[in-house]
């Protein structure tokens, strides 16, 4: 079983690694990953072994696909896979190039759903402009939950929406699970093999204290006059850090 990666920066293919192994462990698996990006995608010979690993992948997964060195030869490349293709978070021309069981991101297909189905493609569809990101951020956290229980093509919108989420909030727990989702539900042989579990949606700011015992939603935190920048102090007079998660 082959699953492709591509990305332009590949600062998740450490937590992708552990993520597969974990599963070959657990559950006697053969996953095979092929992790691309924009430094291992240089030479003629480069663009050919993608070319050949696409042919071979059993699905292949894009996100923040933006360069324009880098578009127009992938948007090739991925029109010539027969496998299942989600892409997400890049330029719109990639972006609809997402087909994943009954749903296929192009024009064609909004046109063939009438009602409910339709209004829901058009809203994926990505649109572009300074506050598209936070639209369709919208879009994942609210739509998804509508369309979890529904069969057929809303199970395949689920699909993604979901790996939005797995994706962003990128831990190696998460990202198995996003694997679990993508090899039950679209590669052949293995329905009901594995657990489909929701992601794990972590905090979009959170405040790190370095004595905490375990993590919580709620901390009696005060701005302290003496400490700049995000540096906080909890009312025991203890530091903290601000962190911030970003799409």
């Amino acid at each position: 079983m082959r699953l492709l990666f591509l990305t332009m920066d590949g600062t998740h293919g450490a937590a992708l690694r552990q993520a597969a192994a974990l599963l070959n462990q657990h559950y006697n698996l053969d996953l095979q990953l092929r992790l691309y990006n924009s430094t291992t995608l240089r030479t003629d010979d480069d663009w050919q072994r993608l070319a050949i690993d696409i042919a071979e992948a059993d699905f292949v997964f894009g996100a923040r696909l933006f360069s324009e060195d880098y578009v127009r030869p992938l948007l090739h490349a991925l029109e010539q896979a027969t496998c299942p293709v989600c892409i997400i978070t890049s330029n719109p021309s990639l972006i609809r190039q997402t087909r994943i069981g009954k749903f296929v991101l192009q024009k064609s297909d909004e046109d063939k759903e009438p009602g409910f189905f339709k209004q829901v493609v058009s809203k994926l569809r990505p649109k572009g402009g300074a506050s598209e990101i936070q639209r369709q951020m919208w879009l994942i956290n609210n739509v998804g939950k509508l369309l979890k229980h529904l069969p057929g093509k809303a199970r395949d919108i689920h699909s993604f929406i979901s790996v939005h989420q797995y994706w962003l909030h990128c831990s190696s727990e998460n990202l198995a699970r996003m694997l679990c989702l993508l090899i039950d539900r679209y590669v052949p042989g293995y329905k009901g093999v594995l657990p489909v579990q929701d992601p794990i949606l972590y905090p979009d700011v959170a405040l790190l204290h370095p004595d905490a015992p375990t993590p919580s939603p709620t901390a009696p935190i005060t701005r302290s006059g003496n400490v700049r920048g995000d540096r906080m102090q909890a009312r025991d007079g203890s530091a903290c850090s601000r962190c911030e998660l970003s799409p």
